[in-house]
């Protein structure tokens, strides 16, 4: 059977041991879709954003990055260190050499064509896949606050699970949505 590929993305492990998930053995994957070299880092810093401004359920959040936007970068996920290269060539040992060091907020084709360098996170990472099966293609909510774009009401529970919850309350909402049965977890 053959597959579409959503995104390529670095797991970690807490998601591997957290999410629950089935291996398709027949699936083959496009893989002329995946291991891009090519990947949206964030500028340094941090700043604040507001999703759903002036709506009744207003979401503050901290998101990496000191303005919107990114840089397209190169990237080779295969590259390991070497006693001639112990670090990668860039001097931010993120990435390997920056292509555009400005991508417009408008450019929705490089943002949507390119994932961002980060880990992907339980649960966030589940909440993009059951958005990407909801949109049928694949989204991100994060690389949207990233470059200032509009929110859908359905990308909710993602920007709430960015925010870590505005309570108590609504981080155990969060929580209950994906350690409905576990035991091994408890939270008050």
């Amino acid at each position: 059977m053959k597959i579409s590929v959503l995104f390529t993305a670095a797991v970690t492990r807490q998601y591997l041991r957290c999410s629950r998930f089935s291996v398709l053995k027949d699936a083959v994957p496009d893989i002329r879709k995946i291991d891009s070299d090519t990947w949206i880092n964030q500028y340094p810093g941090s700043r604040k954003v507001v999703a759903y401004q002036g709506d009744d359920q207003e979401i503050n959040c901290v998101i990496l990055g000191h303005k919107p936007g990114g840089m397209l970068v190169k990237k080779d996920l295969w590259w390991s260190p070497t006693p001639e290269q112990p670090l990668r060539t860039h001097i931010s040992g993120v990435f390997d050499e920056v292509i555009c060091a400005d991508i417009p907020l408008e450019a929705n084709d490089i943002i949507d064509r390119y994932e961002l360098t980060g880990m992907c996170v339980f649960p966030y990472t589940n909440e993009r896949l059951y958005l990407c099966s909801l949109y049928n293609k694949s989204v991100d909510p994060y690389k949207d606050l990233v470059f200032n774009r509009s929110l859908p009401k359905e990308y909710s529970l993602a920007i709430k699970i960015i925010s870590g919850g505005t309570d108590a309350k609504q981080r155990k909402e969060i929580l209950n949505t994906y350690f409905t049965d576990s035991a091994e977890l408890k939270f008050k």
